[in-house]
């Protein structure tokens, strides 16, 4: 759900710079909300653009009319009963600071731009179809658009949240996951539309559109290949085959037999920095089928970093590293 929020995010707050209608406004406020409601690495992407609404000589024109106003007003509408529920919860969800290893030096630190490239099945595809082919890029950059804000607007959605987040991990000293560079690509291949002029040979057109087909194709061959057979070649078993019901039917009867009461809490124990134990809790929490014990919850509530402490009772609560 990451990839087309921020898309339709930065399509409607360049709409909203340029033609200046309040629905556009509006509706930038409106995704831009529900990117954070998906990840809090949305955050990387309001950034961005909120410089540019401050820097960029077009877009300061707009804090002279109510857009600005309208797009905060209906981003905190949208997001308020989270950031409601994140209040009372103690800020339960903002577990990324555990999960990313400190680092030793400036060189570790800045290891993340190989973890962002490290996205490739998700990256390459959209960058060799959309943008940075050399089978119908040109070796020459365009010329001056004939909108320089549009220019200047899309460079810096392209860059900037893989800059931000870089330079954050560095300065904080901490080794982002691999999967959090996922949506800093988004613009990528639409900066390289702008960067670069089109080839409008149809031969080479035709080679193009060859080269999109395979890799359409070639993608999901791939990704069926990976789940088959790389459980062969590793030591543990992929995620996607992880025996989640399996767990949860063990863990809830093996709670019941030992202390009689329904499960309440499921929280994950510190298995270090790989986040296995709160990959376990979150599975019982998801495939839990119901207590054996009478008047059982639906459903335990999850502590994924496995502290009590931070939940609503002590009691009833089990860390799947316990059982």
């Amino acid at each position: 759900m990451q990839l087309p929020l921020w898309a339709l995010t930065g399509l409607f707050v360049y709409r909203a710079v340029v033609d200046g209608r309040s629905t556009d406004w509006i509706l930038s406020g409106i995704w831009l909300a529900l990117a954070f409601w998906t990840k809090y690495a949305a955050v990387a992407l309001a950034i961005p653009i909120g410089l540019v609404l401050l820097v960029d000589p077009l877009a300061r024109r707009a804090w002279r009319s109510p857009g600005p106003y309208l797009m905060a007003a209906a981003f905190f509408v949208v997001l308020a009963p989270h950031l409601a529920w994140l209040v009372t919860a103690r800020f339960l969800a903002s577990s990324s600071r555990g999960r990313a290893r400190p680092g030793r030096d400036v060189l570790v630190r800045a290891h993340y731009v190989s973890a962002t490239l490290d996205r490739r099945p998700g990256v390459l595809p959209a960058a060799d179809t959309s943008g940075c082919s050399p089978l119908w890029l040109s070796a020459r950059a365009a010329q001056s658009p004939a909108d320089g804000f549009a220019r200047r607007y899309v460079t810096v959605l392209a860059l900037g949240p893989f800059v931000l987040v870089t330079l954050g991990t560095a300065l904080l000293g901490r080794l982002a996951l691999a999967m959090w560079g996922y949506p800093l690509w988004t613009f990528l291949p639409l900066a390289a539309m702008v960067w670069f002029e089109p080839v409008t040979e149809v031969s080479r057109l035709r080679l193009f559109g060859r080269a999109c087909l395979i890799v359409l194709l070639a993608m999901p061959i791939a990704y069926a290949a990976d789940e088959l057979f790389e459980p062969f070649l590793r030591d543990r078993p992929k995620a996607t085959q992880f025996p989640g019901q399996l767990l949860a039917q063990t863990i809830t009867e093996l709670w019941h037999d030992r202390t009689g009461t329904p499960l309440v809490y499921v929280g994950g124990a510190d298995f270090g920095s790989s986040g296995s134990g709160e990959f376990a809790a979150n599975m019982v929490a998801v495939y839990f089928a119901g207590s054996p014990a009478p008047g059982g919850p639906r459903r335990p509530s999850l502590e994924p970093v496995g502290r009590p402490s931070r939940s609503r009772s002590a009691g009833s609560c089990v860390s799947v590293g316990d059982v």
